[in-house]
Parts: C-alpha cells; structure tokens; sequence
C-alpha cells in the first residue's frame, strides 16, 4: 500500500469510530446484522465490578475495518474478550431469506478469520519464548519490538440470540442500567443493534464470569 493510499485509510480507520477507544476495554459484544452492526465494549473498575463503557453501531463494511484494525494493529492490544451473537437459519424463516446474500454470516466469517489470524501470531509468540527464540515482527522497526505490545490469545465466545432474554431479566432484576438504550435513541434512531450487543455482553459476564455490575 503507497504511504498515500495509508494515510488514507488511517484517516478512515479514525473516522470510523464514534468515540475514542478506551485502552483498558477488556470484553467487547457484537450484534451483527445485514445493514447494521452493535458493539458494546465492557471494562472492570477499581473494585473488580464490570460496566459498560460505551455501545457503538456500524454498517456492515465499517464494522469488518474497525474490527481488523483493533484486532490487528498492536496498539491497543485488543481486548482478550469477544462476545457475537450466532446466525440459524429456521425452517418458518427460510422462505424469507430467499435470494439472500447472509451478510450477517458473512460478518461472523469475518469476525472469526480475524480472531484466528491473531491467536495463531500468538501462539506463534508463545512458542519462541519457549525455545528462547526471537520473531521477526520482534526486530527493531516491527510490529511486537515493544514486549508490552506481545499478542495476547482473545477468548471467542459464541451466544444464541435467545440468551438476551434471559439477560434482559437478570439486568432488570440486578437493576442495571443500560447504557446503550439512551445512545440508540439518540445516535441510531432507535435501532436496537447495540442493545442487543450489550445484553449479549452482560449475558457472558453474569452467568460466565460470574462477575459483579458496577452500581
């Protein structure tokens, strides 16, 4: 790619972003969707209690460039969590997917291609620490020549759509509050991709991680 044609894309990568990322995101949920797509990112605070930091929606295109770029630069080091709802195709919906292109499975591919080309560099990292060899990306100039930048393996959860409703009643009875309902209507016009997304997100760290909500 011509230094040009980079600067460019940068500048698309920055533009994507509703918001700044924060560095210390430790679980991101994902909602994909055919013409949009929820991100819900998660951190913990002092006290070890989780909260959701921010929900963002993108469509599909802007999605596959801000997870390519946040999985694979090393700066910020992705977070070590990545939640995504599946896609099933149902017998009563079948007929209604007719000449469908699935750009929602097309989305997880994309999701999870990503995930495994940064797990296998990090495998890759593991495996020279072992034997005491260095990688090349390790040399003056690469991409890992800061050992604080060494890829982390990310942790790939799979969740059925069905598991938001749980999620939803454990939030109401915990009395979470969403943080991603005021954005959609402010932001989204009131689509519910990122409600959806950090409800996936609370899902896995109530009933997984058995972690505790920030009041």
């Amino acid at each position: 790619m011509k230094n040009r044609e980079r600067t460019d894309f940068n500048k698309h990568l920055a533009s994507i972003w509703k918001r700044p990322l924060k560095a210390d995101t430790e679980l991101i949920a994902i909602d994909p969707g055919d013409k949009y797509t929820g991100v819900a990112f998660f951190a913990t605070n002092d006290d070890g209690e989780w909260y959701c930091q921010d929900a963002q929606e993108f469509d599909p295109q802007e999605f596959e460039d801000a997870l390519a770029e946040l999985i694979l630069t090393p700066a910020p080091e992705p977070p070590p969590i990545i939640v995504f709802e599946i896609f099933r195709l149902y017998g009563d919906k079948a007929q209604l997917q007719t000449g469908s292109e699935f750009l929602t499975s097309q989305t997880i591919g994309v999701i999870k291609y990503l995930v495994r080309v940064h797990n296998e560099h990090a495998a890759r990292h593991a495996r020279a620490e072992e034997t005491g060899g260095l990688m090349s990306c390790e040399q003056p100039g690469g991409r890992c020549h800061d050992p604080a930048l060494a890829p982390q393996e990310i942790t790939l959860v799979r969740q059925r759509a069905d598991d938001k409703k749980p999620a939803k009643g454990i939030c109401n009875k915990k009395k979470i509050k969403s943080v991603a309902r005021p954005i959609a209507k402010a932001e989204y016009g009131n689509r519910d991709h990122i409600v959806d997304a950090e409800l996936h997100g609370w899902f896995y760290i109530l009933k997984t991680l058995e972690g505790k909500a920030a009041k």
